[in-house]
């Protein structure tokens, strides 16, 4: 079993546990992907995703406007 992120998705019911326990130990013991993982989620944490998106839409500045209403024709 290879495990890449370009990888087809597995079948849950061709999964094998040996195989498969085999496969996620050595990624996540592999020094370079943990080096990555580590610094991805220093990035990640580092970010404020939840405080962008009244910016986006202009809450912060009072200029957002409602959404219109969908009625059930819409669809």
């Amino acid at each position: 079993m290879v495990l890449s992120p370009y990888a087809a998705p597995a079948r849950f019911h061709g999964l094998i546990a040996g195989p498969l326990a085999a496969a996620i130990t050595a990624c996540v013991a592999e020094p370079a992907h943990r080096r990555r993982a580590a610094a991805f989620a220093r990035r990640l944490a580092a970010e404020d995703g939840a405080a962008a998106v009244p910016a986006c839409l202009g809450v912060a500045s009072g200029s957002a406007q409602r959404p219109p209403r969908l009625s059930a024709r819409d669809g």
